[in-house]
């Protein structure tokens, strides 16, 4: 088996841990498993693109946060190389949902033992995202970004969207018009969610996936117009209340399209902000990245 390892070095855990003893941990658990000369790069997201792109190999061990992680996996689409994804980053959701564990050393020991399989993929415009598109009000979050993904308890998460809110002084809502089919939804709102395979439960505050392998997108379409009902419903998704909450209508697809006829607008793609003016056109890719999960 050839192996590339990719070190996120400015991924939270990374900086904490120290990107040597990450790459040594790495690199004693591919050798016990007879695999040696591992090709081992360690810089910013870009580097590690430019690597993946330009290396062969069976399998790519990449530890970094979901944004990292969703950037990798742009460069080993279709391909029968697969990823093993380290919870490197602060909320690590791919690594939740593919049921690996958030203690790096264990998380790569079931990886390696695990299966390949291929899991869905999403594509927004020309990026590749893993988890979900969140438009709106989310996106103008990046200042208190660390507070809400620290959040240990209901009335932590709460506190830390209240205070998000108070510090941008509002939560205005944009208008989307959302095609789904030949259907087109037009609604004001500030939470619009695009997610690759449905939400179905919560733990320890965050939203979950059972399955990646189901070939849709679930959109979520949400009636919220100011900064207490942009912390309720985001509440609603934490609490896994979503099904009970009036205010949410899921809609499965396998694309649609994003547009707003007023301004431009605010979103995140696996949790790294952007802004456009122009529509955005999001579709599932069923089964195209191959990763390694227990």
């Amino acid at each position: 088996m050839k192996a590339l390892v990719l070190i996120n070095e400015k991924s939270g855990t990374v900086l904490s841990t120290g990107a040597e003893n990450i790459e040594e941990t790495i690199v004693r658990e591919l050798r016990e498993r007879s695999v040696t000369d591992p090709v081992i790069v360690t810089g910013d997201w870009r580097a590690l693109v430019e690597a993946a792109q330009s290396t062969t190999f069976d399998v790519a061990i990449c530890a970094g946060g979901d944004g990292t992680q969703a950037a990798v996996a742009q460069a080993l689409l279709g391909k029968d190389a697969a990823l093993l994804p380290l919870p490197c980053g602060t909320v690590n959701l791919l690594c939740r949902d593919l049921g690996l564990s958030l203690d790096i050393e264990e998380a790569l020991k079931a990886g390696l033992d695990g299966a390949p399989r291929r899991i869905d993929a999403g594509l927004a415009g020309k990026r590749v995202f893993l988890n979900n598109i969140v438009f709106g009000a989310y996106a103008e979050l990046a200042e208190a970004r660390e507070d809400l993904r620290d959040a240990e308890s209901f009335d932590d998460l709460n506190f830390a969207l209240v205070s998000a809110a108070n510090a941008l002084f509002h939560a205005d809502p944009v208008e989307f018009d959302v095609h789904i089919g030949k259907r087109k939804v037009s609604l004001e709102t500030n939470t619009l969610i695009v997610s690759n395979n449905a939400i179905t439960n919560v733990e320890k505050l965050i939203p979950r996936r059972d399955r990646l392998d189901d070939g849709a997108l679930a959109v979520y379409l949400v009636s919220s117009q100011n900064g207490e009902e942009f912390t309720s419903v985001l509440g609603a998704f934490a609490r896994g209340a979503i099904e009970d909450d009036e205010r949410i209508d899921m809609r499965h697809c396998r694309a649609c399209r994003v547009a707003s006829p007023s301004a431009k607008f605010s979103y995140t793609v696996d949790g790294d902000a952007l802004e456009r003016s122009e529509p955005l056109h999001v579709k599932c890719l069923p089964g195209a990245l191959r990763v390694l999960s227990p």
